[in-house]
Order: C-alpha cells, then structure tokens, then sequence
C-alpha cells in the first residue's frame, strides 16, 4: 500500500539510452502529490486508491519552466507549459514501474519510498 511520505520517481523515455534517467522527489499526504526535479519542474496531483482492482490511480500537472526540456524531445519550452500525466500503479506494496505516455512518448516510471515526510 503506498503510504504518506517521500517518493522518489524516477523516469526514462524509452527512446533515450539504456541507463539515462532522471529523478524528482514526491510528497504524498492524505491523497496529495507535491513534487519536483532538479531542473526546475513542478508536479500537483493526487492519489486515490480503487479496492475493486486494487490500483492506485495518480493523476499529476506537471509544470515545465520556461526553457524546460521534457525527457521525450531536446526541444526547449519557450513560454513553460503545463502536461497532465495519469497512472496506475499497483497497490501490493509501496514501489512500482508502470509505463506511461507524455505526449505521446513511452515514459518508463519507477516509484520508490524513500521514509516519513518531515512534518
């Protein structure tokens, strides 16, 4: 069961060599994604967990900063831009790999706890 605390998701499009990925932190309280990256990326979302299938459906805004570069092209984002990105992750245990779609890319994302958010 993913539980609140610090996420570490870590992300590859699958166009990009074996081995190149890269990383943000996430905060999950009461249902609530708070994260961001290294390079000036922000996401807000949110968690809810489905019993029937035991999933958990997230569904996060990611917010590029202007001259942000996503990991699915080289081409930078002049004026910044906004891409919502949804997954389901299984919920068995509090890590997971699920392949996801940012616009129109196969993105490979792993999910790992990382402890207590401070707090």
């Amino acid at each position: 069961m993913l539980k609140d605390g610090l996420y570490e998701l870590s992300y590859r499009a699958l166009s990009s060599p074996e081995g190149t990925f890269d990383s943000m932190l996430l905060v999950l309280r009461k249902g609530r994604l708070l994260g961001a990256d290294a390079w000036g990326g922000v996401c807000l979302g949110h968690c809810t967990f489905d019993p029937l299938r035991r999933n958990y459906d997230i569904s996060v805004r990611l917010h590029i900063p202007p001259g942000g570069v996503l990991v699915v092209d080289d081409a930078p984002r002049g004026e910044g831009d906004t891409i919502v990105i949804g997954a389901e992750i299984d919920g068995s245990n509090g890590d997971g790999s699920v392949l996801v779609e940012v616009c129109g890319q196969p993105v490979r994302i792993e999910l790992q706890f990382r402890g207590a958010a401070p707090g």
